[in-house]
């Protein structure tokens, strides 16, 4: 791409190699591995496509302050995240396993056995 290591001085690495691989791993691997609890009708299925998200966002937030720009992929990329985190959400809550229902589901049991 034309971008030299030296160009950005709080890189930590010698090569762009590295963080490559980490990002080929964790973002590319890690989404293909959570759509398996998907297709297998698991009941966490939203918790793991939640936590790619997260990582999406978190690794373009890195990028961003170590590069010390933000241009527009960086914002695409973070929408993405941002999108893909929040469709996770609403498919837990929909699943009935976001701790927030598990609450209710107490709050409601305790207000029975009370009254």
């Amino acid at each position: 791409m034309g971008m030299s290591v030296s160009s950005i001085p709080q890189f930590p690495f010698q090569s762009f190699l590295v963080p490559g691989i980490i990002l080929f791993g964790l973002i590319g691997l890690g989404n293909i591995a959570a759509t398996a609890p998907l297709f297998l009708k698991r009941r966490w299925a939203g918790d793991s496509s939640g936590a790619m998200g997260s990582a999406l966002m978190i690794w373009i937030v890195v990028q961003c302050v170590m590069l010390g720009t933000v241009v527009g992929l960086h914002v695409i990329f973070f929408v993405i995240g941002a999108v893909q985190g929040c469709l996770a959400l609403a498919m837990t809550m929909i699943e009935g396993v976001w701790p927030g229902t598990w609450a209710m589901v107490v709050l409601n049991r305790m207000r029975k056995t009370a009254g």
